[in-house]
C-alpha cells in the first residue's frame, strides 16, 4: 500500500473524540438461544482462533434453556400422522406445518417428514435423539422433505444422530436433515452431532441455502463401511445462492474419510452459483495416520463444475487431522479463495494448502476488525470507523483500538522544555513493519516543506520516538511538527 495518512502536531493541538461505531459483523451471537455452551475450551491453545464470537465455544446454539418441550407421541394437527409404534412423523399434502417446541427423543426417538406436497415446513425448538429402536426407518434423516415439499425451516434445534461405535454398521447410511425439494432451506442456531453420514444434503432444484450459527461435531458413522460423510453435501441440485457462515464443525479421529464442505453435485445435471463460505471454525483433530476427516472444504468435481465459481474467505481451520484444508485441484478460476487461517500453525492458509506468514499489521487488523479486516471503508489505512479523526494507520503504530473514539494525550507529546521544539511518540512495540518519521515545517502553507532532515533523533526503541527541531524556538517565528507513518 502507498497511503501516507500523517498526524499534524501544532504544539499543543491533539484530535478529540467526536463519534463512534460499532462493528458491522453479524457473528450471530446476539440473538442466539440461552443455554450453557457446549465447548467453551475448544480453541484454547491454538496459535490464532477466530475474533468472531464462535457457535458453541463463546456461545450456546440448540434447544433454547427456557423452552418447556411436549412429548411427540401427543403431536395433531391438519396433515400430521403420528406411529407410535414405530417413531415415524409424518405430514402429507399441507403447507407451513409448524413442529415448536416438541421432544422428539422420548419413547426411542421419532423421525420427522414432510412428504406429498407438504412445502415450506418450520422445525424450531425441538430435540431429536436416534436410537437403536429406529433402526428400521431410519433410512434417509431425521428430518426429510421430500422431492414435492421445497422449502424446509430448521432453527435452535439440537439433532442426535446417535451414530454407533467404531466398526458398527448399525443405522449406516442415514443423515440428520435431508432436502430433496428444493426451495428455501434455513439451518441456523443448530446443534446438529453424531450423524451417521450427511449432516445436511441438499437436492432438488431453484434452492436457497442460509446454513449459519450452528455447533456440528462428529458425523460419519465413525469409519463403518460404505459411508463417505459430509456435513455439507449436494445431489443434482441447482443452488443460486448458498450462505454457509459462523458454522463451528468439530471432527474427532476415528470418523470416516469424507470431506465436511462439499462444493460439488454427486449427479452431472446439478449446478451450485455463487455459493459463499465465510467465517467458518473447522476443526478436523488427528494426525498423521490417525485422520478424522480427508480434506475440509472439496470444490468443483470434473463431471459437475461451477457456473461462476465462489467465494472461500477468512474461515479458521485446524486440519492436523485431515490430508489438507483444500482438496487439490477442485478450485478453479471462478474461486475467490483468501484469508483463510490455519489456527495451529497462525499462518494463512493458501488453496494448495502451502502457508504463508502474516505480517504484524495483518494479525492486527484480524484481531481489531475480524470479519471487516478485508472491508478497506472499515480496516484500510486511512479510515476512521471511529469517527474521531484518527487514521486505523495511526492507531496501529500508537496501539490503539480503532473502534474506540481515541485522543493522543500521553501518546504524542510535544514540548519547548530544552528551547527547541521537541515531539516524543509512544510507538506501539509490535508495529515493526511500520515506518514512523518526526518531519518539521517552518510554514503550513507550504505543503512540500514538511522534511525530517531538520531534525534531530533522540531516541528510537521498540516503545518510543522522540525528535528534537535544529532551529531553537528564540529564532524562529513558528515551527511545526508532524507524525508521519508508511505503511509497508
Amino acid at each position: 500500500m502507498n497511503s501516507r495518512p500523517c498526524l499534524l502536531i501544532l504544539l499543543a493541538a491533539g484530535f478529540m473524540a467526536s463519534s463512534g461505531c460499532a462493528w458491522a459483523f453479524d457473528d450471530g451471537s446476539e440473538n442466539a438461544p440461552s443455554g450453557t455452551v457446549q465447548h467453551p475450551t475448544l480453541l484454547s491453545g491454538y496459535a490464532m482462533r477466530p475474533p468472531w464470537k464462535v457457535a458453541g465455544v463463546d456461545y450456546y446454539v440448540g434447544v433454547p434453556s427456557t423452552t418447556t418441550l411436549t412429548d411427540w407421541q401427543n403431536l395433531s394437527g391438519p396433515g400430521i400422522t403420528v406411529n407410535k409404534s414405530t417413531g415415524f412423523i409424518r405430514v402429507d399434502g399441507t403447507s407451513g406445518v409448524v413442529f415448536n417446541g416438541v421432544d422428539f427423543s422420548l419413547h426411542g426417538g421419532a423421525l420427522l417428514a414432510f412428504y406429498n406436497s407438504s412445502p415450506n415446513g418450520v422445525v424450531e425448538n425441538c430435540k431429536f435423539g436416534v436410537t437403536a429402536a429406529l433402526q428400521s426407518i431410519f433410512s434417509v434423516g431425521v428430518i426429510t422433505a421430500d422431492s414435492s415439499s421445497p422449502g424446509l425451516t430448521v432453527t435452535d434445534c439440537t439433532i442426535d444422530g446417535g451414530a454407533p461405535t467404531s466398526g458398527s454398521t448399525t443405522l449406516n447410511g442415514s443423515g440428520l436433515i435431508c432436502i430433496a425439494g428444493g426451495g428455501n432451506i434455513v439451518v441456523k442456531y443448530n446443534w446438529l452431532k453424531n450423524s451417521n453420514s450427511q449432516v445436511l444434503d441438499m437436492g432438488g432444484s431453484n434452492c436457497t441455502l442460509d446454513y449459519r450459527f450452528n455447533m456440528i461435531e462428529n458425523f460419519g458413522n465413525h469409519g463403518s463401511a460404505g459411508n463417505h460423510p459430509n456435513l455439507l453435501q449436494w445431489v443434482d441440485s441447482t443452488d443460486t445462492s448458498a450462505l454457509c457462515e459462523f458454522n463451528t464443525s468439530y471432527q474427532t479421529p476415528g470418523m470416516a474419510a469424507g470431506e465436511q464442505y462439499q462444493f460439488y453435485t454427486q449427479l452431472p445435471n446439478g449446478a451450485i452459483i455463487s455459493p459463499t463460505l465465510e467465517y467458518n471454525t473447522i476443526i478436523a483433530t488427528g494426525t498423521a495416520g490417525g485422520q478424522s476427516t480427508s480434506y475440509s472444504i472439496h470444490g468443483n468435481n470434473s463431471t459437475a463444475p461451477f457456473t461462476t465459481g465462489g467465494m472461500i474467505e477468512d474461515n479458521y481451520f485446524d486440519s492436523s487431522g485431515a490430508y489438507g484444508a483444500f482438496y487439490s485441484g477442485s478450485f478453479n478460476s471462478g474461486w475467490t479463495v483468501s484469508g483463510n487461517i490455519d489456527m495451529v500453525s497462525g499462518k494463512y492458509v493458501n488453496v494448495d494448502n502451502s502457508e504463508s506468514a502474516l505480517t504484524p499489521i495483518e494479525q492486527w487488523r484480524i484481531t481489531a476488525f475480524g470479519g471487516d479486516a478485508n472491508n478497506p471503508a472499515i480496516s484500510g489505512d486511512n479510515a476512521t470507523p471511529a469517527g474521531d479523526g484518527i487514521a486505523n494507520l495511526i492507531k496501529y503504530a500508537l496501539n490503539l483500538n480503532p473502534y474506540t473514539p481515541s485522543t493522543l494525550t500521553g501518546l504524542v507529546v510535544p514540548d519547548v522544555s530544552t528551547g527547541y521544539l521537541r515531539l516524543t511518540v509512544q510507538r506501539n512495540p509490535s508495529a515493526t513493519d511500520v515506518t514512523m518519521n518526526i518531519q518539521v515545517n517552518g510554514n503550513l502553507a507550504n505543503s512540500s516543506g514538511w522534511s525530517s532532515s531538520g531534525t534531530t533523533v533522540t531516541e528510537n526503541s521498540s516503545t518510543v520516538l522522540q525528535a528534537t527541531d535544529a532551529t531553537p524556538t528564540s529564532s524562529a517565528s513558528s515551527r511545526f511538527m508532524r507524525l508521519q507513518v508508511t505503511d509497508p
